[in-house]
């Protein structure tokens, strides 16, 4: 009688660390899409590499990342998905530049480059698609704002007329709960 307590306790045991497994949660990735940002490349006399856009951005992955059980710390990888630069204005175009090179981070990261794009001498382009550097900045997006620079290299000077541009981006994240 002494075995049979003693293996049905066992069984019982068993049986409530069996039922007591986590929920395991499946990884979870999307794609954040931020709104086209315009800017205006003033007319200059300027040549070599200057800053054409700077601005402030909010990271907002907090809302999704929290609505599927997740938080910014669950990131595991972030990178450029797509970033594109268009000229807005009439009868202008990319012309003038020779390089342009994407920029993120924050006042409390410094910023790192995360893609190029090269354009030929004498283009007609009026928007160009980056070149990703396939840079990690899951660090970065755990900031709640997100600074975004362009810097560009220009081997003619933005004449006559001021140059706007718009620039869209998107990036692909990925989280998952630690085992």
């Amino acid at each position: 009688m002494k075995h049979g307590k003693f293996a049905f306790s066992i069984l019982v045991v068993f049986s409530l660390i069996a039922g007591c497994k986590k929920n395991k949660v499946e990884p979870y990735s999307f794609t954040k899409t931020y709104d086209t940002r315009e800017f205006t490349v003033d007319s200059n006399n300027v040549t070599g590499t200057f800053l054409i856009a700077d601005y402030i951005e909010e990271a907002d992955v907090i809302q999704t990342l929290g609505d599927k059980g997740f938080s910014v710390y669950n990131l595991q990888t972030v990178r450029l998905n797509e970033a594109k630069l268009e000229v807005v204005s009439a009868n202008q175009d990319l012309n003038c530049f020779t390089q342009l090179e994407l920029r993120i981070g924050s006042s409390q990261t410094g910023s790192v480059a995360i893609a190029t794009a090269a354009l030929p001498d004498e283009n007609n382009e009026t928007s160009v698609v980056f070149t990703s550097d396939d840079v990690e900045l899951k660090d970065v997006f755990h900031l709640p704002e997100l600074e975004i620079t362009v810097n560009a290299t220009t081997d003619l000077p933005v004449q006559p007329t001021p140059l706007r541009l718009k620039l869209d981006l998107s990036f692909d994240l990925s989280a998952r709960l630690d085992d």
